[in-house]
C-alpha cells in the first residue's frame, strides 16, 4: 500500500551543519520583469488546504538553521525557493526535505527521476504528499514515463519539470553519445517530446532558451548553470542572470555562486540586486 504521508523520523540540523545546509539548499530565484509583479504564481498543496504562495509584495520570512548551538538566520524574500537535490535526498531523505519545508522555504525537489514508468510513479507517490513546489524528471525517460509522472501529480499543484540535457555536458561530450545533429537540436526535440507528453516546464541551459521560446512560447523554462563570471567549474553551458532573463528564462537555479561564497546571504542579495536592474 502506497502512502502520501512521509515517514515519521526526526533529523537534527546539527547532523547537516550550516555549511552543509547552505550547500544543499541552493537558492532558486524566479524570473522578474518589472520586479515582483512578473514572478509566476505558485500554488502549493498544504495539509490544511490550497495555500497561495503569492509574490506581489516583497516580503520576508526568517530561516533558522541550528548548528552546534549556533543559529544562522537569513531573510529569504518571498519568491525564492530552496533546491534540495540528489545529494541532500540520499543523505537525509524525506525527513530532511520536510525539515527544509518547515523552515518556510518553498522547495524545488530536484531528483531528476529516470526509470521505467511504474518505478517513477511509485517514487512520486512517496513525495507528492510533501509541501513541495516543483519536482524534476528526465525527459529521456520517454513519453510513457513522463505521462505517467504527470498523471501521478495531476491532483496536486506540484510543477513537474522535464530535464533535457545536463548543463555539465558540452558539444564535445555530446558527440560521444553518437547522436546525430547538434546539442541544441537535440534539446529542442526533447522539449517537443516533453510538451507532447503533457509537461508544462522543462529544465534547459540558457544557451537553448531562444530556440525553445520560438517553438514553445508558453512553456516554463527552469535554467541552471547561472554564473557571474567565466569560471564555469564543471558546468559548461552557463550564462549570467541578466543574460538568461533577457533571453526568456522563467526561473534561475543558482547554486555554487551562493553556496561557495564566503557570505551566502550577501551573494543572494547581489543576485537579487542584479535582477532588479533587469
Amino acid at each position: 500500500m502506497l502512502s502520501d504521508t512521509p515517514p515519521e523520523r526526526d533529523i537534527e540540523w546539527s547532523d547537516v551543519g550550516v555549511e552543509g545546509a547552505w550547500r544543499e539548499i541552493a537558492k532558486f530565484v524566479p524570473r522578474t520583469g518589472s520586479w515582483w509583479r512578473r514572478i509566476p504564481r505558485f500554488y502549493v498543496p498544504s495539509p490544511i488546504g490550497q495555500d497561495k504562495f503569492s509574490s506581489d509584495d516583497e516580503t520576508c520570512c526568517r530561516m533558522s538553521i541550528a548548528d552546534l548551538g549556533e543559529t544562522v538566520e537569513g531573510n529569504i524574500r518571498q519568491g525564492c525557493h530552496g533546491k534540495t537535490g540528489l545529494e541532500f535526498f540520499t543523505a537525509y531523505g524525506i525527513a530532511g526535505v520536510q525539515k527544509v519545508i518547515e523552515l518556510g522555504v518553498p522547495v524545488f525537489l530536484d531528483l531528476k527521476l529516470h526509470d521505467i514508468p511504474n518505478t517513477v510513479v511509485r517514487a512520486i507517490h512517496s513525495v507528492r504528499g510533501l509541501n513541495i513546489a516543483m519536482l524534476t524528471i528526465h525527459v529521456s525517460g520517454g513519453r510513457d514515463m513522463m505521462r505517467a509522472a504527470a498523471d501521478a501529480l495531476s491532483e496536486t499543484n506540484i510543477l513537474l519539470a522535464g530535464v533535457t540535457i545536463l548543463t555539465s555536458i558540452g558539444g564535445d561530450d555530446f558527440t560521444d553519445f553518437g547522436v546525430q545533429g547538434s546539442l541544441e537540436s537535440h534539446v529542442i526535440r526533447l522539449v517537443d517530446l516533453a510538451v507532447s507528453a503533457g509537461l508544462r516546464a522543462v529544465v534547459c541551459s540558457a544557451h537553448e532558451i531562444g530556440a525553445i521560446r520560438s517553438r514553445h512560447p508558453d512553456v516554463t523554462l527552469v535554467v541552471p548553470g547561472i554564473r557571474f563570471d567565466s569560471g564555469v567549474d564543471d558546468q559548461k553551458r552557463t550564462k549570467t542572470p541578466i543574460d538568461a532573463l533577457s533571453d526568456g528564462a522563467n526561473y534561475l537555479v543558482v547554486g555554487r555562486p551562493i553556496t561557495q561564497s564566503p557570505d551566502p546571504l550577501a551573494a543572494i542579495d547581489e543576485i537579487l540586486r542584479s535582477i532588479k536592474m533587469y
